[in-house]
């Protein structure tokens, strides 16, 4: 017979394995079939489907936007598919600020244009693999120079016919095209209709263009607000899907520098009830109004940092003025600099994020940012919803880190 003490001893164990069993249950099911609930309603009654990994496997995009001012910082990864260098300025009138035409007055296009024809990208367009492909990306972000291009039929010309000009002259292979227009706030729908018209004419630019040239068809994505399916945008999703290959929703900045409350850049849950929005409520907006194939999930890989007042939580009110852009190697710095110990890590169960809590000076700051977990959520509710792939923002902040590229290997790898 077992001695009272074994038995006592016996019993605690079994009690604290039935505590990580019970816990860890508890984990899984508000992880992973509180994501898996979100598939049900758009693609299959999951009773009654085969699983995933018995359906063929897509061939995932990975997007990778490499802004001109982290070239330095940019290392090309085998897990990309496309390599976007942002950005190339439309002007006003039609043409490519700095490289159709003389640069403007503003000095963002006169850097972005430099750059293009910088050594610095030729040594990132180098290290392209065969199966790897060049896009640019084209914007726009002043609410009057949009709306007096999409209204000018003579602006929309000039910007086809120097668009064929550059594609036919520049020197590095260019497969595709990225419009990031962001028209700030709802639009009227005459400026949604010349939005699609400008995408129907671009599309049979790139056509045409491939066919003289012998090439094969030019990639065309557009960039949209993760509120485009449910507010009165630019963007008439459903009258624009026929012409793009893509549409990237940005899927990030539900937080910013600015924000009253320090929180999450891309929370997938807590609409309505933490924050007003959250990812997995707009992916539902989108794939109500366009094929699940041609949307990818925009990723953010950067966080913010602010200074907030003295809480224990870590959603407190922020100090304007104080919030700022806060790279995976950031995080990484802080968590090693003994400067800043003790460091709280936690973790945010509504927006499944991680943050840190730290202090300076004796104020206290707070930082959400990505790691390859939550990243993980994110690229489960793409292979989950079979979403064309992801759009990272941006290449250069995860500071030659392979985390988070681990862990896209893990889900998107053929």
């Amino acid at each position: 017979m077992r001695s009272p003490r074994i038995k006592s001893r016996l019993l605690g164990f079994l009690l604290l394995f039935a505590l990580v069993v019970i816990g860890g249950a508890g984990w899984y099911w508000y992880t992973h079939v509180r994501i898996a609930s979100l598939l049900s309603p758009f693609m299959r009654d999951l009773d009654d489907t085969p699983p995933l990994s018995s359906l063929d496997s897509p061939q995932y995009i990975v997007y990778g936007f490499v802004p001109y001012w982290n070239l330095t910082k940019t290392i090309v990864q085998p897990e990309i598919t496309h390599l976007a260098y942002f950005s190339l300025p439309i002007s006003e009138e039609g043409h490519l600020d700095g490289i159709t035409s003389p640069v403007s007055d503003d000095p963002d296009a006169d850097i972005s244009s430099r750059r293009w024809r910088s050594a610095q990208l030729d040594r990132v367009v180098n290290e392209l693999r065969p199966n790897q492909k060049l896009t640019i990306t084209l914007t726009q972000f002043d609410t009057e120079v949009i709306e007096n291009f999409l209204g000018s039929t003579q602006a929309q010309d000039t910007f086809q016919a120097d668009m064929k000009s550059f594609l036919e002259t520049t020197t590095r292979p260019v497969a595709g095209v990225n419009v990031d227009i962001e028209y700030a706030g709802e639009a009227s729908p005459e400026l949604r209709q010349q939005y699609v018209e400008f995408i129907k004419r671009t599309r049979q630019t790139l056509d045409t263009y491939a066919k003289s040239a012998g090439k094969q068809p030019l990639q065309l994505s557009m960039s949209v607000f993760a509120s485009a399916a449910s507010r009165h945008l630019l963007w008439d999703l459903p009258a624009l899907t026929p012409y793009i290959d893509q549409t990237v929703v940005m899927a990030y900045d539900f937080h910013r520098p600015s924000s009253p409350v320090a929180g999450p850049v891309a929370p997938l849950f807590g609409a309505k009830n933490v924050w007003d929005n959250d990812v997995v409520l707009h992916l539902r907006e989108f794939l109500e109004v366009m094929p699940a194939e041609k949307i990818l999930l925009g990723v953010p890989f950067y966080g913010y940092e602010w200074e907030t007042t003295e809480t224990e939580n870590p959603r407190a009110l922020s100090f304007p003025g104080t919030g700022g852009t806060a790279s995976y190697g950031r995080v990484q710095q802080l968590l090693q600099d003994p400067e800043y110990f003790p460091i709280t890590q936690g973790w945010d169960e509504e927006a499944l994020s991680p943050y840190l809590v730290y202090f300076k000076d004796g104020r206290q700051h707070v930082i959400y940012y990505e790691d390859a977990k939550s990243l993980g959520y994110k690229l489960e509710l793409v292979t989950g919803l079979r979403l064309g792939g992801i759009a990272i923002w941006a290449l250069g902040y995860e500071d030659g880190s392979r985390e988070l590229w681990d862990a896209i290997d893990q889900y998107l790898a053929e």
